[in-house]
């Protein structure tokens, strides 16, 4: 049976992120950097661009964007999180906010970039219609999110294992989608929220986890949504999804060791 949780979707990100800090930077960076200078690029950051990080998490897309010359906030709505981004960067600013309406002023920025963050607000129409007020006239928006699960492995494995398994889907709050829209819907979200010159592109490269077991427990302790899915099953289900992971995993199994695909979407729009 599982554990009743009555959370709701912010709570359940919130409280999850409090608690996985050191875990989610260890596990994810490997993956989570290759994206900076490509969403960077995307939003035009320059010496001198006015950039929001919404979703910072431990700050390095701010902290890339400060290298380039640009006036950066970074934003999330984790304290923990704020807290390791001005430990690992202390002279950039960092806010505790929620990046669905964070409190700022119309145009206020040139840029607004978010790594990994679109899955994880609680209404993303509303955030992309407050992301498209805080930028001037001519501003940039960049978003990356996980590709569908097919495509990307990494997080594809651990859904499929669930699938496979033939267990209950554990209860979890309703949210926006953990794993990618289609190019078609990102873009119609995008029209919608007064952007124009949408793009959807993709970027793909694989990772080497050191092992199954490595991957299976790094996923585990470095997701929120992801883990929960599994956690909060019975440890009979949990059984059942791992020996269907295990099996699921084999076929990136090559002579060089795991070997994983990763595939990301990069959605951009531009204000006017």
């Amino acid at each position: 049976m599982h554990n009743v949780r009555v959370e709701s979707f912010e709570e359940l990100e919130r409280t999850g992120w409090e608690r996985i800090v050191d875990d989610y930077y260890a596990a994810c960076r490997p993956v989570t950097h290759r994206l900076i200078a490509p969403l960077l690029d995307a939003a035009h950051v320059v010496p001198g661009s006015r950039v929001l990080d919404v979703g910072t998490g431990p700050g390095d897309v701010a902290a890339e964007a400060a290298e380039r010359g640009a006036q950066v906030v970074g934003l999330d709505l984790a304290r923990a999180m704020i807290n390791l981004a001005v430990r690992l960067h202390p002279n950039i600013e960092f806010i505790i906010a929620d990046a669905v309406s964070p409190p700022f002023g119309d145009a206020s920025f040139d840029a607004v970039v978010g790594n990994f963050t679109f899955h994880h607000v609680s209404d993303q129409p509303r955030a992309l219609a407050s992301w498209r007020r805080l930028l001037c006239e001519g501003g940039c928006l960049a978003l990356t999110a996980w590709d569908d699960p097919a495509r990307c492995r990494m997080l594809g494995l651990f859904q499929d294992a669930v699938a496979a398994a033939r267990v209950q889907p554990a209860e979890l709050p309703p949210g926006a989608p953990l794993m990618s829209a289609s190019d078609a819907a990102y873009r119609q979200m995008l029209d919608v929220a007064g952007f124009h010159r949408s793009s959807v592109s993709t970027i793909g490269f694989t990772v080497q986890p050191l092992s199954v077991d490595a991957l299976w427990t790094s996923v585990l302790a470095a997701t929120v949504r992801t883990a929960a899915a599994i956690t909060r099953e019975s440890e009979d289900a949990q059984r059942r999804i791992r020996a269907a992971f295990d099996e699921l995993v084999t076929e990136y199994l090559t002579v060089d060791g795991l070997v994983v695909p990763v595939s990301v979407k990069l959605i951009t729009g531009r204000a006017g």
